[in-house]
């Protein structure tokens, strides 16, 4: 064996002494034959050995030492039952795994908390292995048809019902002028928008208000009841949330006067040939103004560099707007602050929603 660094070595020396309990060896191949060791420490920690004598010399300690070696198989399913052990360990009862039958492929196991939440469980070795001991906990299995349960075609008419509507958004109900509005638009999630109206009552001062809104697409079934039922019997329906928070006026005038002082170029999206976008992710619109002159920003993501001081002080305003609008939700008898509608003089009570 060639000398080596005493200091390399060094390292490596609590890993096949002192701890040698806490470590796997895992084997790593190549397709073209070659292969080398990574050290895994339990928490899933690990050391890649990449000059080939050091590799030699620290696996061979190691191996001495009672190390186990693991192949890549092994060593994925062993990493995977530690993430789904306090599964069947820690409420078992709590648990419902739902076997997904689809033609011509292998099923899909998932395992749903009694909140609805869900784990997928792909592997094929894996899956039988979680099932098999969730089963034997305790938990209950059910097999249903894919397809039957879930439409596609319908949620997305759902998700598009609702993402228009919130474009579409008027400001009938409101005794005053909207000052800005920020739509927010990710790619998978649920549209939503923050509107800023100053109000004119007619026996008081202006004041203002944000308004912020969006939905949510929900059924009167509990899961368990459900995933044993048609989609067309499920009783899906969107579920509108609206809040109207008050502002004070000192703070809308600092605000108002620092974003009128950004200098944004209106052509920023000319100095990119193809412009700013992506795959998934999230497109924003800034509207400044609800008569003319209006202004508009439209980007993604984290939008051009050119308006980078612009785009950075609205997103502190809404992280303003929002601490504001949970504060109220704690605030009031609600028993839910993000769907709690707190009624503003000046604005109308919504309705059909």
């Amino acid at each position: 064996m060639p000398d080596l660094p005493a200091e390399s070595l060094a390292a490596y020396e609590r890993l096949w002494t002192t701890e040698k309990d806490c470590y796997s060896l895992v084997r790593v191949e190549f397709p073209d034959g070659r292969s080398f060791h990574d050290i895994y420490h339990l928490d899933g920690t690990y050391s890649t050995l990449a000059d080939d004598d050091l590799n030699r010399s620290v696996v061979e300690r190691m191996r001495a030492a009672g190390v186990p070696v693991l192949e890549p198989d092994a060593w994925v399913l062993s990493q995977k039952l530690k993430e789904f052990e306090y599964l069947w360990t820690s409420g078992p009862n709590a648990y419902l795994v739902v076997r997904y039958l689809r033609p011509d492929e292998l099923p899909r196991d998932v395992i749903y908390d009694e909140g609805g939440d869900y784990y997928s469980v792909y592997e094929e070795a894996v899956r039988h292995a979680v099932v098999e001991r969730m089963i034997a906990a305790g938990a209950q299995l059910i097999a249903v048809d894919e397809a039957r349960i879930y439409d596609g075609d319908g949620f997305s008419a759902l998700q598009r019902q609702g993402d228009d509507q919130l474009a579409r958004e008027h400001d009938e109900d409101v005794n005053g002028v909207r000052l800005f509005s920020l739509l927010i638009q990710p790619s998978f999630e649920a549209w939503s928008s923050w509107r800023l109206f100053r109000i004119y009552p007619e026996s008081s001062s202006p004041f203002h208000v944000v308004r912020f809104l969006t939905w949510r697409h929900g059924s009167p079934l509990s899961f368990r009841e459900r995933v044993r039922l048609p989609y067309a019997e499920q009783g899906w329906s969107l579920r509108w949330i609206r809040n109207e928070v008050p502002l004070d006026n000192a703070y809308c005038d600092q605000m108002l006067a620092r974003l009128s002082r950004i200098q944004a170029p209106a052509f920023a999206s000319l100095l990119y040939e193809y412009g700013q976008l992506g795959c998934d992710g999230t497109s924003y619109r800034l509207t400044a103004g609800s008569s003319q002159p209006v202004s508009e920003w439209v980007w993604w993501e984290e939008g051009p560099e050119e308006w980078k001081d612009l785009i950075g002080a609205v997103n502190e305003v809404c992280v303003e707007f929002e601490r504001r609008r949970l504060a109220l939700g704690k605030s009031s008898a609600a028993s839910d602050c993000v769907s709690a509608n707190v009624p503003v003089a000046g604005i109308a009570t919504a309705s059909g929603r």
